[in-house]
This record gives C-alpha cells, sequence and structure tokens, in this order.
C-alpha cells in the first residue's frame, strides 16, 4: 500500500515521481486485487506434528488464484489449482476458507519439521504456475514482483514453523 499525504505546497508522493497540489491524505492501495491471505493462527505461526490448521482468503476483486506449498525440505507443490481443489477462479468476497468453503476441511500437520510455506497468487488472468514449482521462495517473490510491473498480480504468504 503506498500513502501518499498531500500538502498546501507542491510535494513529492511517496514511491512515485508525480506531484500533487492538494489538502488531502489518500491512500492508494499497489494490490488491485485488494487481497488478503493468512491462516486461522495468523501469517507466521508455530504447530506441532498433528495439528491442524485452516487457510483464510479474501479478495477484493473476482481472481484466479494459485496455491504453492513449500515443505521444511524445500518440496514444492501446487495445491490449487489441482486434482482435489480444481476451481482455480474467485469472485471478489469477505474472509472465507481456503482452498476448501466447507468449515470442516484442515490441513494437517506431519513431517518434516522445520519451516513450510504457502504462497497464494491472485491475477486477473490464468497463471502459469510451472516456473514457479521450479524455483524458491525467493526466486519466485522476485518472478511475481517483476510480473507485478505489467499484469494484475497479488501474491502474500504464510510461514508454519513446525516443532
Amino acid at each position: 500500500m503506498v500513502l501518499v499525504i498531500t500538502g498546501k505546497y507542491f510535494r513529492r508522493a511517496l514511491v512515485t515521481s508525480a506531484f500533487f497540489y492538494s489538502s488531502q491524505i489518500s491512500i492508494v492501495s499497489a494490490d488491485p486485487l485488494n487481497l488478503d491471505f493468512s491462516s486461522e493462527y495468523g501469517d507466521h505461526v508455530v504447530l506441532r506434528v498433528g495439528d491442524t490448521f485452516r487457510l483464510l482468503m479474501r479478495l477484493g476483486a473476482a481472481a484466479y488464484v494459485t496455491l504453492l506449498h513449500q515443505d521444511a525440505l524445500g518440496k514444492r507443490s501446487l495445491i490449487v489449482p489441482s486434482q482435489h481443489f480444481p476451481q482455480q477462479y474467485y469472485q471478489a468476497q469477505s474472509w472465507q476458507f481456503f482452498p476448501a468453503t466447507d468449515q470442516n476441511f484442515a490441513f494437517t500437520i506431519t513431517p518434516p519439521l522445520g519451516q513450510e510455506y504457502f504462497l497464494l497468487v491472485a491475477s486477473a488472468e490464468p497463471l502459469d504456475s510451472a516456473p514457479l514449482l521450479k524455483q524458491n521462495l525467493s526466486q519466485s517473490q522476485h518472478t511475481l514482483n517483476k510480473l507485478s510491473k505489467t499484469k494484475a498480480i497479488a501474491f502474500k504468504q504464510i510461514l508454519l514453523e513446525i516443532e
């Protein structure tokens, strides 16, 4: 999110080179899809083997959604779209359980121990997830940052610490 503060005099807007003359404060979203993503316990969670958790998502605009998982050994897998969760296009919505809207669905923690990540990507057009599955997390984020300069793409991640 970019906060643009303007006042009596011309001021340079934060993170842009545009000039404004006004006496108002406005908030400009850098995320056109207004994506929010979390686990029911938050964005950085410590869990133990056998614990269960659910994911939640909120979209401010209809979007194609891709959900990737990286386990503690670095293995990447595609959760959405997949055989179990084929739906990829979601309407704008308030917070809802995801990838299954059924409140009874939950992920169960299994070994290996360490850090696991979920990366949720929302885009205005279908996204080819194959390159993201071949990259580590930081490379995927770099790729998505580059794509977001020319396409309507937003992404968020959740970190799970498995003990």
